[in-house]
């Protein structure tokens, strides 16, 4: 089903929320090579979750349903003309989508749980100390968390360029919206507009965060 967007980016892209494994259609040929390379019937399913996702999210915008590959460190190869992210997580799975014809040039997306709690050990290797003085509750740890894994997937399939958490640095979070600031050469010769935005929600029992970067570099 659809899920309603951030409104700066309402007519921009859509978003798609998939978690039902019943009714799924079956996956592409090259898909389901990708698939019989995972190990467990649980990564196999939220695979097909995700690539569900992704083939709703198409045929939203006009586009046949096409496969989505997978590039040599695990990230979603799309087909040409189009924008897009994926995450899936504990049998839940959410792509969001747009038109190389819009602004957009790059987006990304993560969701994780409500009831996740992130362990002391995964917060220290995760945020630094000024990072970690923003984060009042358990939730703030996973909204930061997620905005992070959201900037990654919106970097790095432009740049090319592999970067850590630490390449992304906490400054501000509030209800609906965080900032950040880049750290890490994540872009070759150039740097988008800081500080980054994003926007953040809970729905559907999950935290969702969401960055999308346009043709000026500039975060909407």
């Amino acid at each position: 089903m659809q899920m309603q967007l951030p409104e700066s980016l309402v007519e921009e892209a859509v978003l798609v929320w998939q978690v039902e494994t019943t009714g799924i259609r079956p996956l592409h040929p090259q898909e389901q090579a990708i698939a019989r390379n995972f190990g467990s019937q649980k990564r196999q399913e939220e695979f097909a979750l995700a690539r569900q996702a992704a083939r709703q999210a198409m045929e939203a915008l006009g586009y046949p349903p096409l496969p989505v590959g997978k590039g040599p460190r695990g990230e979603p190869l799309w087909p040409l003309g189009q924008v897009a992210s994926l995450a899936h997580n504990q049998g839940a799975a959410v792509c969001v989508l747009a038109k190389r014809t819009s602004s957009l040039i790059g987006l990304g997306i993560d969701l994780e749980p409500v009831g996740r709690t992130l362990s002391g050990g995964a917060i220290s290797s995760v945020f630094n100390q000024a990072e970690r003085s923003l984060l009042k509750t358990d939730q703030d740890a996973l909204v930061a968390f997620a905005a992070k894994e959201a900037v990654f997937k919106c970097l790095y399939p432009l740049s090319g360029v592999w970067f850590g958490f630490a390449g992304a640095e906490l400054i501000n979070l509030e209800k609906g919206h965080f900032q950040m600031n880049l750290k890490a050469e994540v872009w070759p010769g150039k740097l988008p507009s800081q500080p980054l935005r994003g926007h953040w929600w809970q729905a559907q029992q999950r935290i969702f965060a969401l960055v999308g970067l346009d043709q000026s570099l500039k975060w909407i």
